[in-house]
């Protein structure tokens, strides 16, 4: 069974996919974020929500 994603779950995964797509490097920044965060031992929405401001701001 799988679970109904939430209006703002679709927004941020459209908004990513569209920067991704439309952006050079934004998938290399994503994963250089990611790294970041993780070693900085932030959580995991802490880096959607930078990611989400982000692909935003294309």
């Amino acid at each position: 069974m799988t679970t109904k994603k939430k209006p703002q779950e679709l927004t941020w995964s459209k908004n990513l996919h569209e920067a991704c797509r439309e952006v050079k490097g934004f998938r290399e920044l994503l994963q250089r974020y990611e790294r970041i965060i993780s070693l900085l031992g932030r959580s995991r929405r802490t880096f959607e929500g930078y990611i989400g401001v982000r692909s935003k701001m294309r």
